[in-house]
């Protein structure tokens, strides 16, 4: 089975996406004459939008997944509140932080593109892979090793939190994002907090193994198969009780990208392919309603409606970070001193255990939960600061500049990797898709805590594609003896 491309929009997709907002922004304002727009959002907008005709367009749709979930990413969490209710955002600040935080926009977009272009690397030419052969006997028998390794060691996890928190297993998978009822208040797991995301993260290695086996194994038996997609389901189901946007995001990744595969293989299910993208979207928009309604305590106890699960009256929530931008032009450095790099520490050193460094600075977003009048002990379940408020309330306009355009430059860097994998591999699409969605929440932020999210849940897919590339070499070099023997007697 070949992956069908198609899948992935293509640059000039983009550009004409986001040319079709530039225009639906402009009549918006238009008719909504009584409040003028905000300037500089809709120059951000435009902005993007030069960016991505001007740049890029000779570049594969398979080589931009970071650069595409930069832009998407911006957009939602900071223009599109900005854009589409400017009457409530010019009531509640004032001109000069509206000013402020349009600059800093502006800035972002111009900042990310001259750290993805202008520091570059080029690019190393290695081993290509020609043809696209089926996975040898001992891959497969070694992929259902890593899928049953990866459920394996999710259950691990669950069984630790279970006996440290002394509550049924029920009780803590069907608890979302909430105090667990009847848990032990002197609860301590013995896999610890990395630990433990470690081992939970098997659940992406058991996708991406089931993700291959599906669309790349040539005799799937029937107990294999069902085994593959059930693990699917597991991790969407796994992600949606997670109660995390972000992580359901992650966890329905793989499921799509294989359900998208199959539909492109047989051609009576083509025509139709387009249906299952709408059908996972609206899947998408149901979940993020029903999770932002349910979320807090354990599903089971839920007594709102389906009128409560209206993913309208939770956008706000969710995408508005522009708000959290003006909290931090006004709270810096008036009442809390610019950091100078110290959120850094937090991005390089974070997965140091805090009882081995008490001292160790929290993340940047505490910062915001300050300015909130909230503490460490009592605060919203999620305060995003954004990529460019954290490098605000480090440098000012310069960290602004200084966070984007790392941002960029490592995206790049991340892009050119992927675009290194075998072009044929679904799993390429599941690790480029999962890379797009890891860079919008590190532009939503703060910065830290969602790298380190997005860098356990890649990882072990990313293992997975470097073990597949082995075995697609040795399977290459088999089908070609006559090049194995030229490359001995040259060494």
């Amino acid at each position: 089975m070949r992956f069908d491309p198609a899948l992935i929009p293509s640059p000039s997709r983009f550009t004409a996406a986001f040319l079709f907002l530039t225009v639906i922004a402009a009549l918006f304002a238009l008719v909504t004459a009584d409040h003028p727009p905000l300037i500089h959002p809709f120059a951000a907008l435009i902005a993007s939008t030069l960016v991505l005709a001007m740049f890029g367009g000779s570049r594969s749709a398979l080589a931009s997944f970071m650069r595409s979930g930069f832009h998407v990413g911006f957009f939602a969490f900071f223009l599109y509140i900005p854009l589409f209710d400017t009457e409530a955002i010019s009531a509640r600040l004032s001109s000069e932080t509206i000013d402020a935080v349009g600059w800093m926009l502006i800035l972002t977009v111009v900042s990310f593109e001259i750290g993805y272009w202008w520091f570059a690397p080029s690019r190393r030419r290695g081993f290509e892979i020609t043809s696209d052969p089926p996975l040898d006997l001992k891959t497969q028998k070694n992929l259902v090793s890593f899928l049953i390794l990866g459920v394996l060691g999710w259950l691990i996890f669950v069984v630790d939190q279970v006996t440290a928190f002394q509550v049924p297993a029920t009780t803590l998978l069907l608890t979302m994002r909430g105090n667990i009822e009847g848990a032990a208040a002197d609860a301590n797991p013995v896999l610890g907090y990395y630990g433990g995301m470690v081992v939970v993260s098997g659940i992406y290695l058991a996708a991406a193994a089931a993700v291959v086996l599906i669309t790349r194994s040539r005799k799937a038996g029937m107990v294999v198969l069902t085994l593959c997609w059930s693990v699917l389901v597991l991790a969407a189901a796994i992600g949606f009780l997670r109660g995390s946007r972000a992580v359901f995001f992650y966890a329905l990744t793989p499921l799509i990208v294989v359900i998208w595969s199959v539909v492109s293989e047989r051609r009576g299910l083509r025509s139709f392919r387009w249906m299952w993208l709408v059908s996972a979207a609206f899947v998408i928009i149901i979940s993020w309603g029903a999770m932002s309604a349910m979320r807090g305590g354990d599903i089971r106890n839920y007594e709102g409606g389906w009128g409560d699960i209206n993913p309208e009256q939770h956008v706000t929530g969710a995408l508005n970070i522009y708000d959290s931008l003006a909290e931090i032009v006004e709270g810096f450095p008036e009442k809390i001193p610019y950091q100078n790099g110290k959120s850094l520490v937090a991005l390089v050193l974070g997965w140091v255990p805090r009882p081995v460094w008490p001292d160790k600075p929290y993340p940047f977003s505490l910062h915001l939960t300050r300015l909130r009048g909230e503490t460490l002990k009592a605060r919203s379940a999620s305060i995003a600061s954004g990529l460019p408020g954290e490098g605000y309330g480090n440098f000012g306009y310069f960290g602004v500049f200084l966070w984007a355009g790392l941002l960029g430059f490592a995206a790049r860097k991340g892009d050119d990797v992927i675009r290194g994998l075998h072009i044929a591999e679904p799993l390429k699409i599941q690790i480029g898709a999962t890379a797009a969605i890891w860079t919008a929440m590190i532009v939503r932020g703060g910065v830290p805590e969602m790298f380190y999210m997005g860098l356990f849940v890649i990882m072990f897919p990313a293992l997975l594609a470097l073990y597949l590339k082995k075995a697609q070499q040795r399977s290459q070099m088999a089908l070609e003896p006559n090049r194995g023997q030229q490359s001995r007697r040259q060494l």
